[in-house]
């Protein structure tokens, strides 16, 4: 008998340890997402504050000309917890963050500028993709651009002021207005240009 009650416990111990397991993986993949969700957050949070400092800053001036990452930490443009040099911002996901004139992208388009994070994932990508920029932004945003980083030359080339948008392979652009594609990018749009290899994503975002 003692056997016997023995051989029970042991099978419900083993059974109670396969549900703690299974709770912890789902417990951790939740957290997981939570702190994903959180981080994605922080990014639009992030957007928001520079845009309004440095469209308020160039709201006097005909064009962003000598704009970059070095004058917007200099005129305190941007979140102190980005800042990890002189010249360089780092986002919430580990990627770079880079603030630069849209003269560098096509010569006509002087008076705007584009806040462009890289070394995104696929969903992070996508959550800023689908983003409502239009409403959440002031009347300066322009549009997005979204894709594979090695293409987004390109693709912020294409955002300016009544931009014309794109769904290329692993490259899309929105705009708030004149564009082919409207604020905010279809899910279907955004998975495509978002297939990217891990941290090879970036997401860029223009105002003037």
């Amino acid at each position: 008998m003692k056997s016997d009650c023995a051989g029970r416990s042991m099978i419900e111990m083993l059974g109670v340890l396969t549900i703690i397991g299974a709770l912890s993986v789902g417990g951790i993949a939740g957290f997981s997402k939570a702190i994903a969700h959180n981080k994605v957050n922080t990014v639009i949070a992030q957007i928001g504050a520079i845009s309004a400092k440095v469209s308020a800053i160039g709201s006097n001036s005909d064009s962003y000309d000598g704009i970059d990452n070095t004058s917007v930490i200099k005129l305190k443009a941007v979140p102190n917890d980005m800042v990890t040099s002189s010249s360089t911002l780092r986002n919430p996901f580990g990627g770079s963050v880079s603030v630069y004139p849209s003269t560098l992208m096509t010569e006509n388009d002087k008076q705007a500028y584009v806040i462009q994070y890289d070394g995104l994932n696929k969903e992070p990508c996508l959550a800023l993709a689908t983003h409502n920029w239009g409403n959440a932004q002031t009347s300066s945003f322009i549009g997005i651009s979204v894709g594979k980083t090695t293409k987004m030359t390109t693709e912020v080339a294409k955002l300016y002021k009544k931009c014309s948008g794109s769904t290329a392979a692993q490259a899309a652009t929105a705009c708030n207005k004149g564009s082919t594609m409207a604020i905010p990018m279809t899910v279907v749009a955004a998975d495509n240009a978002c297939d990217c290899a891990q941290g090879s994503c970036s997401f860029a975002i223009k105002y003037y």
